[in-house]
């Protein structure tokens, strides 16, 4: 990962795997995922200039889908990939 994280970025990262597992566990809905990831991101400093463009690569699809209002998606399990896709609401994502 390049820089070393802070003591608080580890925790916060940790926070944020358990956001997503809550997200894939279906317990939690988009927007939760979304308001939630960003507030533990700008939360912490997070230097490291790699880390960083390797979380806007997948983070800048979920913020505009949030932003659309599609809460609706089909994880790999689903599709049989190895991916995560968010579908368009009433979408069958296939």
């Amino acid at each position: 990962m390049g820089a070393l994280l802070t003591e608080l970025d580890r925790k916060l990262w940790s926070d944020m795997v358990v956001f997503c597992d809550r997200f894939l566990a279906r317990e939690i809905r988009l927007r939760a995922l979304v308001d939630g990831l960003e507030g533990l991101l700008n939360a912490g400093s997070f230097e490291d200039q790699s880390l960083r463009k390797r979380w806007y690569e997948p983070w800048t699809p979920l913020e505009v889908r949030n932003a659309m209002g599609e809460a609706d998606w089909v994880s790999w399990r689903e599709r049989g990939d190895r991916s995560v896709a968010l579908i368009p609401a009433g979408s069958s994502g296939r």
